[in-house]
């Protein structure tokens, strides 16, 4: 078995995300796919070309720096827990808009900004269009190559986030960050992602 830590650059701090490949035989799993840009597809693709392309590919959760290639897998299994689809669903949907502006008005977010926001999650729809995602839930299990994977859900950091516990390795997306506490963000009224996170 190998795991393959695979480095994508992004601007800003941390300056970069790890995608993981994790290669048994003939069997991969891909951990996470980086942000739809030019340089993370070369750094990908060029890693994938020489280790092979994976036959599942995992999302830990739906932030464009972890789901933001995924449409250059349409020949794997794209793996994401059920409620982290849901909530994708909703976020592309009309009462979505409707629920952010009346949040964010409420707390004095100027229009434009707003506008702003909303514009950003079509371009979001563009990452997973055409995309069809398998879902997974708690304590569901992986093959790869006879060695079962566990899923964890992790919920706090997003609704749905996932990490996958593999031979004594925790693959964690964002749940746990080696200097800061992940964002727990509150973006349903009746979401406690805080108390999710503390639980998880």
């Amino acid at each position: 078995m190998m795991i393959i830590t695979i480095p994508l650059p992004m601007q800003g701090p941390p300056h970069f995300i790890n995608s993981y490949l994790i290669k048994d035989g003939e069997d991969s799993v891909l951990i996470d796919t980086g942000l739809p840009t030019e340089e993370d597809i070369m750094t990908l693709t060029s890693s994938l070309t020489k280790y092979g392309y994976p036959r599942n590919v995992i999302i830990t959760h739906y932030h464009p720096d972890h789901i933001g290639l995924v449409r250059l897998f349409k020949n794997s299994n794209i793996i994401i827990h059920e409620k982290e689809l849901e909530f994708i669903h909703y976020l592309l949907s009309p009462e979505y808009s409707k629920d952010i502006k009346e949040y964010l008005s409420s707390n004095g977010f100027p229009d434009q900004v707003i506008d702003r926001m909303l514009r950003n999650r079509e371009r979001f729809n563009e990452i997973i269009k055409g995309v069809n995602f398998i879902t997974v839930k708690d304590g569901d299990k992986i093959e790869i190559n006879g060695t079962r994977a566990e899923i964890l859900w992790t919920p706090g950091h997003t609704v749905g986030h996932i990490c996958l516990m593999y031979d004594h390795s925790l693959f964690c997306g964002d749940h746990i960050l080696p200097d800061i506490t992940p964002n727990v963000s509150l973006l349903r009224k009746d979401d406690n992602p805080l108390k999710a996170y503390l639980n998880s």
